[in-house]
């Protein structure tokens, strides 16, 4: 008796299933490999030590802004872009609060309380507990000093840090409490620190098409 194999057919759409998945990681693969290639000639956290930063820091024009430019010759047609070149560009300078001015300026200006707040912190313990420990121990007192033969009772002292908010910098300048001149004094520019980017000069290239002649 001849016994007949019938052949397993795929499910509907897995092949073309397939497809998509082998596109997706070959082009997965090709952009990881082009990444590599990239990160040789330039990588940001490696500008100090690019060929083609030097280059272009050497042979570039350098703006107000402190970029730098390099036009290239001739323009480079890669794709459907016209490059015109690269620029090295310079962004903006970050800045930090001077602590120590502000703190003298609002100790001067009767701006302390809105500026900053004591703070005492107990692990674990909520706000509402450490106002009841600290009327607990005010009653304490109280009552020591009462006590016939007790001496003199001392007021208890705890350690607090003093925490500024120098936020509501910007909102007592907005409500006029703090001038505009005065809080820019308050600002310490770091143009050491400014970050670069390297940014490509292009023009659209549009491939010419030929228009349909009226027939």
């Amino acid at each position: 008796m001849t016994r007949t194999i019938t052949p397993r057919r795929s499910q509907p759409g897995v092949s073309k299933a397939l497809q998509l998945a082998h596109q997706y990681l070959f082009n997965r693969w090709q952009a990881a490999d082009a990444k590599k290639l990239q990160e040789k000639v330039y990588v940001s956290s490696k500008a100090d030590k690019s060929e083609l930063l030097d280059f272009i820091k050497a042979k570039g024009e350098v703006d107000e802004a402190g970029s730098y430019t390099w036009t290239f010759p001739d323009p480079l047609h890669i794709g459907t872009e016209e490059i015109t070149g690269l620029k090295y560009r310079r962004g903006e300078t970050p800045s930090s609060i001077d602590t120590d001015a502000v703190q003298a300026y609002a100790k001067e200006n009767d701006l302390e309380y809105i500026l900053s707040s004591a703070r005492f912190e107990v692990e674990g313990l909520s706000s509402e507990a450490l106002t009841a420990i600290a009327k607990f121990i005010d009653r304490q007192v109280k009552t020591a000093r009462k006590i016939p033969g007790a001496g003199e009772v001392m007021e208890p002292t705890c350690q607090t840090s003093q925490v500024w908010d120098y936020e509501k910098l910007y909102v007592l300048n907005q409500q006029g409490l703090i001038p505009d001149d005065v809080l820019t004094k308050f600002l310490v520019e770091h143009p050491e620190d400014a970050p670069y980017s390297l940014v490509v000069e292009k023009n659209l290239w549009i491939t010419p098409t030929r228009c349909p002649v009226p027939g």
